[in-house]
């Protein structure tokens, strides 16, 4: 029973998420109507994210997991870069590695953080050094300040990931030592009968 309330759960998180995804397709979308490459990549990611997010519980592999988290990275990078309007969705590209944190894998962890940093020391590069259109200018207008609240992001998200690990493995080496001690009890009773 409970685990069918977890995919409930799961399930109504997931739908909405991509009912959010897809309002943000429809609704006031400067590019919607005018099928320009911008608008047709935004749609392919909202497809495929909904459907990885939607076949997670029935097959939980590793791969599906790197995949949600690609997926997901170029699905916030993508807005970022298609609407430079929308100020929010720089805080979007912080929380990348959040979504690893839900999947509890360590590598995948590691990887989603280092591969965000990467990125956005490269996004910064471009702003910095090349981009002189200055299409994000709220993003413009205090670059470093928005380095630093990036760094510090990652900081407290790896820091989250660290304690609540920290305590799984506790429960985990908890729990394996209270079935050794069963199997001892068990084997003692064996061997007194």
């Amino acid at each position: 029973m409970k685990e069918f309330t977890n995919k409930k759960i799961y399930y109504t998180a997931v739908w909405l998420i991509i009912a959010i995804m897809i309002t943000g397709l429809l609704v006031e979308n400067p590019y919607f109507g005018e099928y320009r490459m911008g608008y047709i990549l935004h749609m392919v990611l909202v497809f495929i994210l909904s459907v990885c997010l939607l076949l997670y519980p029935r097959k939980s592999t590793g791969i599906l997991r790197l995949c949600i988290i690609m997926v997901a990275f170029i699905y916030f990078y993508t807005m970022f870069l298609l609407y430079p309007e929308t100020g929010s969705s720089f805080i979007f590209l912080s929380f990348i590695p959040a979504l690893s944190i839900l999947f509890f894998d360590k590598r995948l962890f590691y990887f989603s953080l280092l591969l965000n940093c990467l990125s956005i020391l490269f996004l910064f590069g471009y702003f910095t050094f090349i981009d002189q259109e200055t299409r994000y200018t709220f993003f413009e207008q205090d670059l470093v300040g928005n380095l630093i609240n990036f760094i510090a992001t990652q900081i407290i998200l790896y820091f989250i990931f660290y304690l609540t690990n920290g305590r799984i493995e506790k429960q985990k080496s908890y729990y394996e030592q209270i079935q050794q001690t069963e199997r001892l009890k068990m084997t003692g009773q064996l061997a007194a009968a």
